[in-house]
């Protein structure tokens, strides 16, 4: 009896081991293949709009997709036309943006660095039932959302809304959108040819996104000092409980696993960079206790908790990752 259950004791922990490096293994394979290279984690954290250039200029599947979409082709125009028929974001006429918050928007944003020269990205807080972050499509560049549940959930600060943003600024500069509409379009015109019609306008909205270029290590001169205090921001929200609640399941947009662990692995480095390694770890941590308890109606793949084992290998294996040179500008 007793060798009987060190038998199946053996057998038990046989599987679990190769199990777990079959998926040590996945995300190796993903982390070589997907990380900014080091020259980004190297910048100092007083200048991280070096950090999202070098991790753009750095990133060639990214640079590749560029070149061939600017062909302006079949799949090519397909793409962008079904891309430009995404629900656009308008900040300006949305009744459930919280114009009390902007201001704290718009300098988080411009302390990430996460303002590229060539592309507009906006940061706003929308008051909704809805647990959130999402990133939407505007006429010149794209729009990062978070809903005011998710916001003042608890366990909320500035830290870890700094981590949704970089996730869902990943999800902006590198293209997942367009990109999955341009993968979809050659996948079907490999049965069937379809033509398309493409609007100059979308071309420039959907291809410009080159980041400032980095400079030397000191502070940036259009850092802001954070002096705001979160729960401030918070507390503003008890005065607009009479505003209309946006439904967001129009901006749900769909998104390949390997796109999601790309801008998680992205978000992450970035939050290391300056320092908030684990303040991301917890950002995911929330949004899993949120999901759970707000009964969120929308499927997101992969879940929660397998993310958070993928940033926490990453977080455990400090010197994996891309070791290569890059160029300074994406567009050379």
């Amino acid at each position: 009896m007793k060798k009987s259950f060190l038998f199946l004791l053996l057998i038990f922990s046989y599987l679990v081991m190769s199990s777990t490096t079959k998926e040590e293994k996945k995300y190796r394979d993903f982390i070589e293949k997907y990380d900014v290279p080091s020259i980004a984690k190297d910048t100092c954290r007083e200048n991280p709009a070096a950090f999202w250039s070098l991790s753009l200029s750095g990133n060639r599947d990214l640079n590749t997709f560029l070149k061939d979409i600017r062909k302006n082709k079949g799949a090519e125009k397909e793409a962008l036309l079904e891309y430009s028929k995404l629900p656009h974001f308008y900040a300006a006429v949305n009744q459930s943006v919280i114009e009390e918050l902007q201001g704290f928007c718009d300098t988080l944003l411009l302390n990430m660095g996460t303002m590229p020269k060539d592309l507009k990205c906006s940061l706003h807080i929308l008051h909704s039932d809805e647990i959130r972050t999402f990133s939407a499509p505007t006429d010149d560049g794209f729009a990062i959302c978070i809903t005011s549940s998710l916001f003042s959930w608890k366990g909320m600060n500035t830290s870890v809304l700094k981590g949704y943003v970089a996730h869902e600024f990943a999800h902006g500069v590198l293209k997942h959108k367009l990109r999955k509409l341009y993968a979809d379009a050659k996948q079907r015109r490999k049965d069937k040819v379809v033509g398309g019609v493409l609007l100059g306008a979308v071309v420039a909205a959907a291809v410009g996104m080159e980041a400032a270029l980095p400079g030397d290590c000191h502070d940036d001169d259009n850092f802001v000092e954070e002096q705001y205090r979160y729960e401030k921001y918070v507390d503003a929200l008890d005065k607009i409980k009479d505003k209309p609640k946006l439904k967001t399941v129009q901006y749900n947009f769909n998104y390949t696993d390997d796109q999601i662990r790309e801008a998680d692995l992205y978000a992450y480095r970035f939050m290391q960079n300056i320092g908030m390694g684990d303040d991301y770890i917890t950002g995911l941590e929330i949004l899993g206790s949120a999901y759970e308890e707000s009964k969120n109606i929308f499927d997101y793949n992969p879940g929660i908790s397998s993310r958070i084992n993928f940033i926490r290998y990453i977080k455990d294996h400090p010197l994996m990752g891309k070791r290569f040179k890059v160029k300074a500008n994406p567009a050379d």
